[in-house]
């Protein structure tokens, strides 16, 4: 795809876009990036394409999830932890603690549960384990071009998305421009997007809709037949084509609450307890090897 050096390919679907977005429609656009590393920061790189898109219907849509996991014994080390103020201590005293209790035999457990209807209360705590997958969002397209600059452009907009979704080889060329693809030993990552919702007649971002972080896509499903009837304009361009894309964030959404003093004074405790651990380690190895002397 030919494109200027110093300058991202423009494009736009519909032609009418820009006259709709006059008068009150809002749109979407799509940048893409040259990946430099899995760690970009948001408006970094060259950017590589610039796509005007209307807003597919469906898809203002995001989910945020959350991992949290029972832990048997949970509660009890969350108060020990809350009593006792501080995690080395606690660390220090959970084996006396706990040792009764995960360490009776099995059979004792099933006979109060036969004989007495008893079941041990294993103090249950559901406890955080970090957050889900990097959130996905789906974007369904549908292209009716109306004449042959827009079936050009549609043509455009997919093998960009698609070009912006795929990988290239790497590898040493030894002076020749290209790389074989049998020869070349690594993937270039594919472009990273970054995706925004304009408002109409002004372009700025809408302050009520979701932010969506830099992304990859992940997949993208090209349908020149969606409704099963097979339909060329008369120069080949396809009466209805969709694309499917679906992007992946970068990174975890994270909230801007400040973080307690207390939580900060625990993860002060625990670098101090594997601190004094390790030198407790080192000190046993040293102590170990002198008695393993001859």
């Amino acid at each position: 795809m030919s494109q200027n050096n110093n300058s991202p390919e423009l494009m736009s679907f519909p032609a009418s876009l820009g006259k709709d977005v006059a008068q009150g429609q809002h749109y979407m656009l799509l940048d893409s990036y040259e990946s430099k590393s899995a760690v970009d920061k948001e408006g970094s790189g060259t950017r590589i394409s610039s796509i005007a898109l209307y807003i597919p219907p469906g898809s203002l849509t995001t989910t945020i999830g959350q991992n949290f996991q029972a832990l048997e014994g949970g509660a009890t080390k969350a108060v020990a932890t809350g009593a006792r103020g501080g995690f080395g201590e606690t660390a220090s005293m959970l084996g006396e603690a706990f040792s009764g209790v995960f360490t009776k035999p099995k059979i004792v457990a099933d006979f109060n549960a036969a004989a007495r209807g008893l079941a041990r209360n294993a103090h249950m705590a559901l406890v955080y384990r970090g957050p889900q997958e990097f959130r996905t969002h789906t974007f369904n397209f549908s292209f009716w071009p109306k004449s042959v600059e827009e079936g050009k452009e549609v043509q455009k907009i997919i093998k960009d998305i698609q070009a912006g979704s795929t990988p290239r080889i790497a590898g040493w060329s030894g002076g020749k421009a290209k790389v074989s693809k049998l020869m070349a030993p690594f993937f270039q990552s594919p472009r990273q997007w970054e995706i925004k919702f304009l408002k109409a007649k002004t372009g700025g971002a809408n302050p009520y809709l979701f932010k969506i972080g830099r992304s990859v896509i992940t997949t993208i499903t090209i349908n020149h037949d969606p409704d099963t009837l097979v339909s060329f304009h008369s120069d080949g361009i396809p009466v209805h084509s969709t694309l499917a894309v679906t992007f992946q964030e970068m990174e975890y959404v994270i909230s801007q609450d400040e973080v307690s003093e207390q939580l900060a004074q625990n993860l002060e405790d625990i670098k101090e307890y594997n601190k004094k651990r390790k030198a407790m380690e080192e000190h046993n190895k040293l102590h170990n090897k002198g008695l393993n002397k001859p």
